[in-house]
């Protein structure tokens, strides 16, 4: 939880940045446009998670394997 609370404040810091000049190049369509794309790529992950979680968890050395 701590880690991804870490990088939300990381993009919530860092996204103003780069977001006037990415919004005064691309123009606000594609920009949005850009944005959404990042948004669909990333919604499959917890999917993939879900499904192959375990197996991922289980060739780690480092998991714990002592709890169900």
């Amino acid at each position: 939880m701590a880690g991804n609370g870490f990088i939300r404040s990381l993009f919530g810091a860092g996204f103003p940045l780069f977001a006037r000049a990415m919004y005064r190049n691309l123009g606000v369509g594609w920009a949005s446009t850009l944005l959404a794309l990042l948004a669909c790529a990333f919604v499959p992950i917890p999917v993939l998670l879900y499904k192959y979680g375990e197996g991922i968890r289980m060739a780690s050395k480092r998991a714990r394997h002592d709890f169900e």
